[in-house]
């Protein structure tokens, strides 16, 4: 009986540290910038305006599990609102959009899946895509190439960028059809988060 219980022990224990361990499932594939733009469903420049509730249960790993932007302009799509909520973290992976400051950033979104979710977007293909790049001085910074915002759209076959007070009315969401002042542009570095 001792030897089946060491056996048993010995198997167990081959199996407990062989056995690949993964807290957060890797991208088995990730979308470029042209693959990520033709599966998103809203394309925005926004604001992180607050942070929900954190989906590490105060352990110190991860962040909040969504965050709520505020829509400053649309280059794709259509939002339900002015502000809307974004998946960031799920527990301590990084599968959403990673915010950290109150700066612009352009970010790529498809509407969530699940209905049990309280937030309203995601990042494409649940973050094996790019996420989002940073917004400053009105220009778009793609692997250190700055682009203004209009030009960026032009090049991707996105719409002209609609200010979000001409974007979201209050009929649902419906867009308005306006286009913006040809002197403005918009920049952004890659967000490294």
């Amino acid at each position: 009986m001792k030897k089946i219980i060491i056996f048993a022990a010995v198997i167990f224990s081959f199996f407990l540290i062989s056995s690949p361990a993964f807290a957060c499932e890797p991208c088995a594939n990730t979308l470029n910038l042209e693959e990520t733009i033709k599966k998103a469903d809203l394309i925005i420049v926004g604001q992180k305006v607050a942070d929900g509730p954190r989906s590490d249960f105060g352990e110190g790993y991860g962040g909040s599990d969504w965050i709520e932007v505020k829509i400053i302009e649309t280059l794709k799509g259509s939002a339900p609102s002015a502000e809307i909520k974004v998946n960031s973290w799920d527990a301590m992976c990084s599968y959403g959009i990673i915010i950290n400051d109150s700066r612009s950033y352009l970010m790529l979104l498809q509407k969530r899946i699940s209905s049990e979710e309280s937030y309203q977007y995601d990042a494409v293909d649940f973050g094996c895509a790019e996420k989002s790049y940073l917004v400053e001085n009105n220009q778009v910074n793609l692997n250190g190439q700055k682009i203004a915002l209009e030009t960026f759209a032009l090049t991707y076959g996105l719409t002209a960028p609609k200010r979000a007070s001409d974007n979201v009315s209050n009929n649902g969401g419906q867009t308005k059809d306006s286009n913006r002042s040809n002197d403005q542009k918009i920049n952004t570095d890659k967000d490294d988060t």
